[in-house]
């Protein structure tokens, strides 16, 4: 070997060692933090923070009910009416183009855990990163706009008695003043177990107040069929996912559940006909128990109001308005599912049925179905209006009419999660 084969072979030796140290020091070298994002919930109505103390776990006897969400496809967002433009003889008119919103959609995953002999638990997991950007800060709303919400607002608990069946907890919203509640039908497939095969497996109540009690016994006089039948296992799932179609049901307080009379009329938010614009400030409610134990569930659940923002509206035929996106903070928990959003109106114009439950409270996110999609899907379902089906009918006759689909679907549904 020369000298001049010697040197270069020394020069590439010495190449080579450099490219591998930048190499390593390229992948070794920490990621800039993200930059914090801004919080939108600064004129939020205050609502009680979970204690330090408690861990964000649940003890191994109750699940809270709240399905994963799937992003649809954005809706076309409805047309602003533009302001004329005066015209000049010294200059030409021209149109004002205003800003449209483009929020990001959002797929989360919310996992529940395996079957036991007894109601098992559910550890919540991180949400899929959201790009990191500046959220706009929602419109002030009066004190009393929450109201309406707050009166008509119910929590759903459900207690197992055989398994594989779990124990759930869960929200709802009356709807009518004869005691109609509205609720997901995820929430309300125990009661369906429980009226198709008895108490002795599953149990149901509905709860209202601060802390919830026992108030009302009901009875489902409308469960989604569609719903049912392609979502079988969800109460046994380990991971279920849903984008809240066709997840709704309809039950009607029968009795009380505490030895006093019922009212005479029940306070209610009617549901909304029209649609919402991104950038609105709503109000959004339910009974969230994502930092609660069971037995804290059971003796000392609150409900949780908030104003949420509005960030972004899906649809499911690319024509209408069937899915809302909101910045719902606190409200933005395991356990809200079948709540209510309503407008400054004090109408219902949102049912939640989803919601990430990683990451900040404060930067969360919830889906909620809109009244165009339930209205929509009865009718799919049905062939019957869905304001007429629980207006023109009596309690009674709504149950007994309903009582063969619910030893229909109940029975099913018994089949699938293994109870047959």
């Amino acid at each position: 070997m020369n000298w001049m084969d010697k040197h270069n072979q020394q020069f590439a030796a010495a190449a080579a060692l450099l490219v591998f140290s930048l190499l390593v020091s390229y992948y070794n070298y920490p990621a800039p933090a993200p930059l914090p994002k801004a919080s939108a919930l600064n004129s939020l109505e205050p609502v009680k923070t979970p204690d330090a103390t408690i861990t964000p776990h649940f003890d191994p006897s109750l699940i809270i009910s709240t399905t994963t969400y799937s992003t649809p496809t954005l809706a076309p967002e409805p047309q602003k009416k533009k302001p004329p433009v005066p015209k000049t003889p010294k200059l030409t008119p021209k149109k004002i183009e205003e800003p449209t919103a483009k929020p990001t959609p959002v797929r989360v995953q919310t996992p529940v855990a395996p079957p036991q002999s007894v109601p098992s638990p559910s550890q919540p997991i991180a949400a899929t990163p959201v790009p990191q950007q500046v959220a706009p800060v929602p419109t002030p709303t009066p004190p009393d706009s929450l109201q309406p919400l707050r009166k008509a607002l119910v929590n759903i608990l459900c207690t197992s008695h055989k398994a594989p069946l779990r124990g759930s907890t869960g929200s709802g919203v009356i709807i009518d003043s004869s005691g109609i509640i509205l609720t997901v039908a995820h929430v309300a497939q125990s009661e369906l177990l429980s009226e198709a095969l008895g108490p002795q497996v599953v149990s149901c109540v509905v709860r209202t107040g601060n802390p919830a009690r026992n108030t009302y016994n009901a009875k489902l006089i409308y469960i989604s069929e569609p719903w049912v039948r392609n979502n079988s296992t969800t109460l046994i799932s380990s991971q279920p996912m849903g984008t809240g179609e066709n997840d709704f049901a309809l039950l009607v307080i029968t009795s009380s559940a505490n030895g006093s009379s019922l009212p005479s009329s029940f306070p209610f938010v009617p549901l909304s006909h029209g649609d919402v614009t991104i950038g609105d400030s709503l109000g959004v409610g339910g009974y969230a128990a994502q930092y609660l134990s069971s037995t804290q569930i059971r003796t000392a659940l609150s409900p949780t109001f908030v104003m949420g923002l509005l960030e972004a509206v899906y649809t499911f035929n690319r024509t209408t308005q069937d899915v809302l996106s909101i910045l719902g903070g606190e409200a933005a928990q395991q356990g809200s599912s079948g709540g209510g959003v309503i407008n400054a109106d004090g109408e219902l114009v949102g049912l939640i049925t989803t919601s990430e439950i990683g990451g900040s409270v404060q930067t969360r996110h919830l889906r909620a179905t809109t009244p165009r999609h339930l209205r929509e899907s009865f009718m799919n379902d049905t062939g019957k209006n869905f304001d007429s089906y629980y207006t023109s009918a009596s309690s009674d006759s709504l149950i007994s009419s309903y009582a063969a689909k619910v030893q229909e679907l109940g029975t099913f549904l018994a089949g699938a999660v293994g109870l047959k």
